[in-house]
């Protein structure tokens, strides 16, 4: 099967909505709320299934040792570069844009903590490299397990009911599996044994569900096709049920309230990735210049956009007082700069290739504009 453009521009737009995203915390209001009920909604399962889409091609073309072996050094130069480099400048930035007063030496050092958010923690926004490191390392027994004959014979099952039985199985099935994973990290007391990585390790197994699905679907045409259906009324119900369970969630018992919402959202999900994907293969061409762009670039956006954001708050829009302008300016300033870092950079070295795109080749398109 060849790469489908549609879907990498999908994915890209997963990754530009959370430079928004990201750009909204700097300093609260109501579009914060708003890209946060949305991203929580469809932005990272949808990048992950997609990515578990293409991981499963590639691992057909190449074979599981070469795959894992490319992918990991792919993944994880960016990350450690990330992590090293990047990070620490990033929170000496958000130390300043709060007010902070330490030096970049004691906050590169961890000698004073930086002023941030609580959500702000070491990773930053590079978690997600850690899940995929991981969902790569797991793809090769992945796809032998969803190549067992009674397992595709369920996926077709699945593929073919209607769009609403569809996607309330597949919202169930994501839903017991975080209720399962939530359950068996506190049932085991694990905060205790791996303090301060319960975002980390419970996000990466309820995230496994979509990748999982994404190599499925690049196995089973049916369940692919499903995966493209316009569920709108379900997405609605979706949303509108999370929205009311808020209202009336102080009168249920915990657990109850608990299950109900997480039902709401897996619903609202499932519903949201088929409306997304159906809407980008009709209405995306195979040959944008948008796509093209972004496709070719998001990669290098993305790992610089957090530093970019708050170096931008700090210098140039440092004077903003209105935090919706603010947002709007540093969100597509950074995007800009990512763009022309990538491809007055990037494209240009193989050593910054190699550090921000984990290859030394110059990441290219898949879908060049004629």
């Amino acid at each position: 099967m060849q790469r489908l453009p549609y879907l990498d521009a999908l994915r890209s737009f997963a990754m530009i909505f959370g430079v928004f995203l990201h750009a909204s915390v700097l300093r609260e209001g109501w579009d914060h709320e708003v890209l946060s009920f949305l991203s929580a909604r469809f932005r990272m399962p949808l990048f992950f299934l997609i990515s578990g889409f293409f991981a499963a091609m590639l691992l057909t073309r190449r074979g599981s040792g070469p795959f894992v072996r490319w992918r990991l050094v792919v993944l994880g130069v960016p990350l450690l570069f990330g992590l090293v480099v990047l990070n620490p400048l990033a929170f000496y930035l958000i130390d300043k844009f709060n007010g902070g007063t330490a030096g970049l030496f004691d906050i590169v050092t961890g000698a004073v903590e930086a002023r941030a958010k609580p959500t702000q923690v070491w990773h930053l926004h590079l978690w997600f490299l850690i899940s995929l490191s991981v969902y790569v390392l797991a793809a090769p027994v992945l796809m032998w397990v969803l190549n067992l004959s009674i397992i595709t014979r369920c996926l077709h099952w699945l593929a073919d009911r209607r769009t609403g039985l569809c996607v309330v199985i597949l919202a169930a099935m994501v839903a017991v599996w975080e209720v399962l994973v939530r359950g068996a990290w506190s049932a085991l007391s694990l905060a205790e044994v791996l303090p301060g990585a319960q975002f980390l390790v419970t996000i990466t197994l309820i995230y496994a569900f979509y990748f999982a699905l994404g190599v499925a679907a690049f196995y089973v045409r049916d369940l692919f096709e499903a995966l493209h259906r316009w569920a709108l009324v379900w997405l609605a119900l979706g949303i509108v049920g999370g929205l009311a369970l808020g209202m009336v969630a102080d009168m249920l018992p915990s657990p109850v309230a608990v299950i109900l919402q997480i039902g709401f959202r897996t619903l609202s999900t499932i519903a949201f990735i088929m409306v997304l994907m159906a809407a980008f293969r009709a209405f995306i061409p195979a040959q944008s210049r948008v796509a093209y762009v972004m496709n070719t670039t998001i990669y290098t956006v993305y790992l610089l956009h957090y530093l970019v954001i708050y170096l931008l708050a700090v210098t140039v829009f440092g004077g903003v007082t209105n935090p919706y302008i603010l947002h709007l300016l540093t969100a597509l300033t950074a995007l800009g700069i990512g763009i022309a870092v990538h491809f007055g950079l990037v494209q240009n070295s193989r050593v910054a290739s190699f550090l921000l795109n984990g290859t030394s080749q110059p990441r290219k398109a898949v879908a060049k504009p004629a």
